[in-house]
């Protein structure tokens, strides 16, 4: 880097004998010597204040043919506390590709020198001698004017050096450094963009919220998580209120960054770990359970920022074997996501989570010491099941990239829990890493959550525009999940659980289970369900062999959660879809759906009559919309034949729309469509706006006395 250097023997010069600078060139081609000498330089010694100017002698940088630097340092030398680059430009065009000086310990991020600069807000520098930072050199630099981005470099020098001497534990204990590109709007939404660093303190007591917009002031709130008074005491917790928050997560990862190469942590196998490699199973050998050693309680409860109970906002099933911080970039994404919170809806859904929303997870919230004081021989009183319970049927899972998670019996007891047990008010989220950029945001996760994100404001096609990135081939390994073939590391829990799920309790809970069973097949179905009843998985799957394409129907048909679809079969993901699997496709949608929204779909009558059998089927359908869809003409008057005596016997369907051209109302059939909507007693609004005028009227005419809203 750039770096400014001040001697008596030298005199004072900007370095560019950095290997970064050694084939930089001015703007002209020529080279750039490796030091350039300040000149007019001045020295105030009362005030600590140096003002100097680098000549470019004839040449220009970035469009400046000079650059003034007005410097003021600290007491002890050691940073600037504040100054500026003042530019002095050529005739000729800026062209901000040039790097400044900046402390080269905490960021490669280059700032541009073809621009005025403010030390301590745009850049920062500091000394390369920092033998004298200790534990008070924040507060000092502080009191001296300095900025925070000026102070955190030595702060993070001083904790790194501290916690390495003597406090093992210091991430957790007494605070750490954070950098993020993510920030918070007004409007409770995640935007990406510059890099900032800050000093996150974990020593005092934090209390666990999260955030819902007041609709009068329009301004997002803290609503504190309470718990029930009858526990809300000074002593222990029960677990189900020890979830963890992502500040405290954080923490733990801080520690992993630190310690784990320089202490040369090793798995199970003896094999060399590194940051990205860490599981819980090492994180509770390195970390849980030293750090509770003295207490002999939960990862949570020892935690100085734990104000006491935690009550989580969300239920965290996962796989201890994949890595730690995999787990954290998820739930980094599931807070963005599930930031905003601005109508009833969203609350129920979760929203509004925060760095300060605790999320339940296993290893932090049970006490790894004595873990019979919170799993119970019977699933149904475990830990596991009371925190399902404490976070109101909203479950997380973490999707390892090996779907290891799915073939873990804990893991399947609590989507049994979720999507079977609980299926009215059961939100299921499910997350896994996968870089990739969307509307371009650079992300390392991606999830799939019934029903889409609170910002997805009910929006289908946002919901789907999102889950396009996840990978496919995870999708299809989803097709074969089977519960009853989990594994548990204790076999005694995996003969419980199973026993359980078919319903046996007391001491049937500990005989053989079957091989086979009814609810085994219904748990599988609802889990593989929740991934294949996407627009995108159902267009990836259109393009596969029949025997895949049949299982993905069979699993598509059981599904139990509320859907809302809009398929656009003009879409490029739909290409070359034939009417044949377009009309399996529909036949085959499960009855839950309560919006159907279909556009561009030529595919003749065999399609329409698998809408009809839809409609005859449904048991949750409220709105159906038809967009530029065809039966062909000559087949056109039975097909709208069809969908009306369906719609005639329909008792859910609230809402009717057949727009844009379409044929299936036409002079033959308009009789036998009066017939039917005046006999369906549900719907209120019915929007003609893609049938003939002259039919459109004679049918309102007919069904004048319904008062139809258009």
């Amino acid at each position: 880097m750039i770096s400014l250097h001040f001697d008596n023997t030298n005199g004072s010069y900007a370095s560019y004998e950095h290997e970064k600078y050694t084939k930089k060139e001015f703007d002209n081609g020529n080279k750039i010597p490796s030091r350039l000498l300040f000149s007019d330089s001045s020295f105030d010694e009362t005030n600590r204040r140096f003002s100097g100017v680098l000549n470019y002698a004839g040449n220009s940088m970035n469009g400046s043919t000079s650059v003034r630097y007005e410097l003021s340092f600290d007491s002890k030398f050691l940073c600037v506390v504040s100054g500026k680059i003042v530019c002095t430009k050529s005739n000729e065009k800026a062209d901000d590709s040039e790097s400044s000086s900046k402390d080269s310990s905490y960021s490669d991020n280059e700032e541009t020198i073809g621009e005025d600069k403010n030390f301590g807000v745009d850049i920062c520098y500091t000394n390369t001698n920092l033998n004298n930072v200790d534990v008070d050199t924040r507060k000092r630099l502080e009191e001296e004017g300095a900025t925070a981005k000026t102070i955190l470099p030595f702060l993070g020098l001083v904790l790194e050096r501290k916690y390495n001497t003597g406090n093992k534990y210091g991430e957790l204990t007494e605070g750490y450094i954070f950098t993020t590109k993510w920030r918070m709007d007004e409007d409770g939404k995640y935007e990406y963009g510059e890099e900032r660093t800050e000093y996150v303190d974990m020593s005092q007591p934090r209390p666990s919220s999260y955030q819902r917009k007041n609709n009068e002031t329009w301004e997002y709130e803290t609503i504190p998580l309470v718990v029930p008074l009858s526990i809300d005491t000074p002593t222990t917790p029960p677990v189900q209120y020890r979830a963890i928050t992502l500040r405290q997560l954080r923490a733990v990862e801080a520690i992993i960054k630190r310690r784990c190469i320089k202490e040369g942590w090793k798995n199970h196998e003896g094999k060399d770990l590194s940051p990205e490699t860490v599981t819980l199973y090492d994180v509770n050998k390195y970390i849980i359970l030293p750090f509770t050693e003295d207490r002999q309680e939960a990862f949570v409860t020892c935690l100085p920022s734990t104000t006491g109970p935690q009550k989580p906002r969300f239920f965290g099933s996962h796989w201890w074997g994949e890595p730690v911080v995999d787990f954290i970039r998820c739930y980094e994404q599931v807070v963005r996501d599930f930031s905003q919170n601005e109508r009833e809806q969203d609350e129920r859904r979760g929203g509004g989570l925060t760095a300060d929303t605790p999320l339940w997870v296993c290893a932090y919230g049970n006490n790894q010491h004595n873990l019979s004081e919170d799993i119970s021989d019977d699933p149904r009183e475990s830990g596991f099941t009371r925190a399902m319970r404490a976070a109101e049927g909203r479950t997380l899972s973490i999707l390892d990239k090996g779907g290891v998670v799915f073939e873990r019996i804990w893991c399947g007891y609590e989507l049994y829990l979720t999507l079977v047990d609980n299926t009215k008010n059961a939100i299921w989220a499910v997350y896994t890493t996968y870089p990739h950029t969307y509307d371009g945001e650079e992300r390392e996760s991606i999830g799939i959550i019934s029903g889409g994100l609170p910002s997805d404001k009910t929006y289908c096609f946002l919901t789907a525009r999102r889950d396009v990135s996840l990978p496919f081939d995870l999708i299809k390994q989803s097709l074969s999940i089977k519960v009853d073939e989990a594994k548990a590391s204790v076999e005694k829990d995996r003969v419980r659980i199973l026993n359980t799920i078919i319903g046996r309790g007391g001491n049937d809970m500990n005989e053989k289970p079957p091989t086979i069973h009814p609810k085994y097949d219904e748990v599988n179905a609802a889990v593989i369900a929740a991934f294949v009843s996407r627009v995108d998985s159902m267009q990836g799957m259109c393009k596969e062999t029949d025997d895949t394409w049949r299982k993905f129907l069979t699993a598509l048909s059981k599904g139990k959660r509320i859907l809302r679809l809009s398929l656009n079969f003009g879409e490029n993901g739909w290409k070359g879809l034939k009417g044949g699997r377009a009309a399996e496709l529909v036949f085959h949608l499960p009855a839950t759906v309560s919006m159907l929204k279909i556009t561009n779909a030529d595919f003749g009558v065999g399609f329409i009559d698998a809408i009809c059998e839809h409609v005859k089927k449904t048991t949750t359908l409220n709105y159906l919309e038809l967009v530029y869809v065809y039966a062909g003409e000559e087949e056109g008057r039975e097909a709208g034949v069809c969908l009306a005596e369906a719609m005639a016997k329909n008792k859910t369907v609230t809402c009717l729309k057949l727009r844009k051209n379409t044929d299936l109302v036409v002079e033959d059939n308009v009789e036998q469509w009066g017939a039917a909507l005046n006999a369906n007693r549900t719907l209120t609004t019915l929007d003609l706006g893609g049938v003939e005028t002259e039919i459109k009227e004679k049918l309102y005419e007919i069904t004048k006395d319904r008062k139809y809203v258009p």
